[in-house]
C-alpha cells in the first residue's frame, strides 16, 4: 500500500511501482479513469510548480490498482483528510445524502 498520499513518499513510490512494472502514466490513468497527465503530476517533486496530490478516491484507486491483493482492514487515520475530502468521500463513495458535522 502507498504512504499517505501527501508525502513525498507517496510520489516517489507511485512512480517506482509504475516502473517496476514497464506501465506508462496512460497506462496507469486509463486503469483507474483520470487523465494520463496527473500521474505525471502526482510523481513530481513537491516544490515543482506542477506538482499535485491525488484526492482520496483516486488515492484509493491507485492502491486497488497496483495492490490489488492487500489487506482491505488496514487502518488509516482520519486526521490525514480534511472535512471536505471526508464529506465528499461519505456523499459520492459511501452514499450518504448530507452529512452534519458538529463542533
Amino acid at each position: 500500500m502507498f504512504s499517505e498520499r501527501t508525502t513525498v513518499d507517496f510520489s516517489k513510490e507511485l512512480k517506482n511501482e509504475r516502473e517496476k512494472r514497464n506501465l506508462t502514466h496512460a497506462d496507469v490513468a486509463k486503469a483507474i479513469d483520470i487523465h494520463a497527465g496527473m500521474i505525471g503530476r502526482y510523481e513530481k517533486d513537491k516544490e515543482d510548480q506542477y506538482a499535485a496530490h491525488p484526492s482520496q478516491l483516486t488515492w484509493r484507486k491507485l492502491n486497488e490498482f497496483f495492490f490489488p491483493n492487500s489487506q482491505k482492514t488496514e487502518k488509516i487515520s482520519l486526521s490525514q483528510f480534511s472535512i471536505e475530502e471526508i464529506v465528499e468521500e461519505l456523499k459520492e463513495q459511501r452514499g450518504a445524502t448530507s452529512v452534519s458535522i458538529v463542533f
